[in-house]
């Protein structure tokens, strides 16, 4: 079991993550760009990476077993400016990174907020201009031969909403299956959006579908963070579209034909907002082609050997991540270390020498550390691997 004292997070673990989850969200863009790498890799495997890039995003921490990688002078200057302490809060030293990390927790509020209140507003809306018509045929019939010959309980609503262009689901807990006024569809038609409506829920797919809109208001600040939503959705499309049509080919044809008709009703403006609903068409005709075309592909033997070596890749990025964390190191000029030897040509008039008796670090409990010489602060530093191990190390007030 690990100490969690061990586990820290710190300016370093962030950009660690930041730069592993990017690197899957491009090659989720890629993949769902190029046809052939889509169908290569498949849906399950996409969705994969999805999982890695939200657990990379969820976890931002260096573990006890990770191997500090030294960067470059350019960089680690960088690195070590925000740590520098800029000025002092009730005695406590605010550096650049702190200040970074108040900006970053007051717009994951504010975010947090506005998706709540986007929630409140769309609830608010369906109640006040809805229609229901749960009880009404063929919804009620279709809709209880769906989840009986799913194995659920049928407890979804079905809510018609004058300025909807197609259906789509709303509501985690309480499924309401939203419909466009006036809505009328061929009843092998209508059996597949609502099955599709429905199977989304049984896959918890709009739970999902939040936790990773969660994850985007957290790293607010990361523009490729919203790949990840955009990518999700076609992601759990995809998923739905295999599972209803499987590898019969008369099913395939006549759910595409169904896409089809759908996209002909649909338009660029949306009533609600797409973070909150889940619908058989949630983009434009691009991912429209792409997911015809990865159902055209699972009539098709697939490609194991690609999937087998995507997955290695994918996961041998994952646990990368965490082996090595890369530290920016800047020493000051006019210190080396007590135990260089004279045959290194230093001349000791140009240096002060760092040993325990003149030396100390304050752990500034955020990974970083205030470096002391002769009770004068020289630099904020964020790793103590290139300084001597017997120098102490002490928290903040109980310094000498």
């Amino acid at each position: 079991m690990i100490d969690t004292s061990l586990v820290q997070t710190s300016l370093s673990t962030v950009m660690m993550a930041v730069l592993t989850t990017n690197v899957f969200l491009i090659f989720l863009v890629l993949c769902l760009v190029n046809e052939k790498l889509l169908v290569r890799a498949g849906y399950k495997l996409l969705a994969l990476f999805v999982l890695f890039t939200t657990l990379r995003f969820v976890l931002p921490i260096e573990l006890p077993f990770a191997i500090t990688l030294k960067l470059p002078v350019a960089i680690s200057q960088i690195i070590a400016k925000c740590h520098n302490r800029l000025f002092l809060v009730c005695e406590q030293p605010i550096s650049l990174w702190q200040f970074f990390k108040l900006v970053w927790l007051a717009g994951i509020i504010i975010g947090l907020m506005l998706h709540i209140l986007s929630y409140y507003r769309s609830s608010q809306h369906i109640v006040l201009y809805g229609k229901e018509l749960t009880s009404s045929d063929p919804y009620k019939s279709l809709l209880s031969q769906i989840c009986t010959g799913k194995g659920f309980t049928n407890n979804f609503r079905v809510i018609e909403l004058p300025g909807l262009d197609v259906p789509a689901l709303f509501g985690i807990i309480h499924p309401r299956i939203l419909v466009p006024e006036h809505f009328e569809m061929p009843q092998k038609q209508l059996t597949y959006i609502l099955c599709h409506e429905a199977t989304h829920h049984f896959k918890h797919d709009l739970l999902l579908k939040n936790i990773i809109k969660i994850i985007t208001l957290i790293y607010w600040w990361d523009i490729f963070s919203y790949l990840l939503n955009r990518q999700t959705d076609i992601i759990l499309e995809m998923r739905i579209d295999d599972s209803l049509t499987m590898t019969d080919p008369t099913v395939t044809r006549e759910y595409m034909q169904c896409l089809i008709e759908m996209s002909d009703r649909a338009s660029q403006k949306r009533l609600l907002p797409n973070s909150l609903t889940i619908g058989i068409l949630p983009s434009g005709y691009k991912d429209l082609k792409r997911r015809f075309r990865l159902m055209i592909s699972n009539q098709n033997k697939p490609y194991k050997t690609w999937g087998v070596l995507l997955f290695i890749i994918a996961s041998s990025i994952y646990l990368f991540s965490y082996a090595i964390i890369l530290e920016g190191y800047t020493p000051p000029k006019e210190i080396v270390p007590q135990y260089w030897e004279e045959t290194d040509n230093i001349n000791p008039s140009d240096y002060v020498f760092i040993s325990s008796e003149n030396s100390y670090f304050i752990d500034n409990e955020d990974g970083s550390y205030e470096f002391y010489i002769n009770g004068s602060r020289i630099e904020t530093v964020t790793s103590l691997d290139y300084y001597p191990k017997d120098i102490p190390i002490y928290t903040q007030g109980t310094a000498p």
